[in-house]
């Protein structure tokens, strides 16, 4: 007779360890815990927490035994998500960890593996990085072919100088064009001095700039 109850089983010992070994960045340890044979969502939990916790050397170790799924879909309900949770079940949570944490390593270790789409529910990422003000973040994402910021992305944002700064690494990138450049300044209501430095910066890398 078939049991009716469906509860997963319990954790095991192992799968606590995996976790924990990502969480304090030990790399060798979480590796040899994920082979030693733990659940696969505590392997794919243990990807996430090195990714929220900006250990990418860890989180590279995990990503290179092929036992993990950076792109395996976490939902939490809207009462229980952190401020700025993608909103979509993409595979975007552990670039969103690592976007919004301005963890630049940990975020390159992400676009590294290929797996996951640095676009993914409309730029979530790159706007995490714009809204939290990491510039390093913004340079990585927008120098991914994969990223195409258009006219539809709308980043709100307290101006801060740490906002400003991730904002002028977008205005003057090469693939962001002139006027979008100019729409996103505007929306976001930076400073003259911003507006001022990134005219500078596009007429000094010899970019258009439609908005003296």
């Amino acid at each position: 007779m078939l049991s009716s109850d469906l509860r997963p089983a319990p954790p095991s010992p192992n799968d606590f360890a995996v976790v924990r070994a990502a969480q304090y960045g030990t790399a060798d340890g979480a590796v040899a815990l994920l082979l030693a044979g733990v659940s696969v969502e505590a392997g794919n939990k243990a990807a996430r927490v090195a990714a929220e916790c900006g250990r990418a050397d860890t989180l590279r170790a995990l990503l290179a035994t092929g036992r993990v799924d950076p792109a395996a879909p976490m939902y939490l309900p809207p009462g229980l998500a952190p401020p700025g949770y993608p909103s979509k079940s993409e595979d975007v949570f552990l670039l969103w960890s690592a976007a919004t944490n301005g963890y630049v390593d940990t975020l390159a270790a992400l676009l590294e593996h290929g797996k996951l789409n640095p676009a993914g529910d409309d730029n979530h990422p790159l706007r995490s990085a714009l809204r939290n003000g990491h510039p390093g973040c913004v340079q990585l994402l927008l120098d991914d072919p994969r990223v195409a910021p258009s006219a539809a992305m709308r980043v709100t944002c307290k101006v801060t100088p740490s906002t400003e700064a991730a904002w002028g690494v977008f205005y003057v990138h090469p693939r962001v064009a002139s006027s979008l450049a100019c729409d996103m300044m505007e929306h976001v209501g930076a400073s003259e001095a911003a507006h001022t430095a990134a005219v500078a910066a596009r007429h000094a890398a010899g970019l258009e700039c439609a908005w003296l």
